[in-house]
């Protein structure tokens, strides 16, 4: 059995009114009890706040580094696709100046062979080229994610 302290004590009408009916709904039938009572729920509610707390952070922390790599690896693929571009650019615009002057025309030849337009070795062999890396890629990273299950 615990050792008890004697204490005078002056509560509020609202204090009072709860330790009532925390006796009533949990059958207690001293005051001193339902008191214990309410300490002790409120002492392990504010353990749980602190583990909450903390889980919360650590939680947070992990989703944030976990976050933080992935728009890491889209922002420089991001990057790489963004610098192909401009140099795919940059080279149509060179082909395409040289054309009007050697030809003088403004003309696009589309590879669209529904129309009977056929497509350029030069253009076949970069779209090969291309879909060989892609498919390079796409294979190693399916050969990496079954090795890490």
């Amino acid at each position: 059995m615990t050792t008890r302290t004697r204490r005078n004590l002056k509560l509020t009408e609202e204090t009072n009114v709860y330790i009532e009916e925390v006796m009533k709904k949990e059958g207690i039938m001293k005051p001193a009890d339902a008191i214990d009572r309410i300490c002790s729920e409120h002492k392990q509610f504010k353990e749980r706040e602190w583990d909450v707390e903390y889980f919360s952070k650590i939680f947070g922390q992990t989703i944030n580094d976990l976050f933080s790599n992935e728009l890491k690896k889209i922002l420089m693929a991001a990057n790489h696709a963004d610098k192909t571009s401009q140099i795919n650019l940059e080279l149509l615009n060179t082909m395409f100046t040289i054309q009007r002057e050697l030809k003088d025309l403004d003309v696009c030849y589309v590879t669209d062979k529904e129309d009977g337009f056929w497509e350029a070795a030069l253009t076949r062999q970069a779209r090969e080229a291309v879909e060989e890396r892609i498919s390079t890629k796409r294979q190693k990273r399916i050969d990496s994610q079954k090795g890490a299950n």
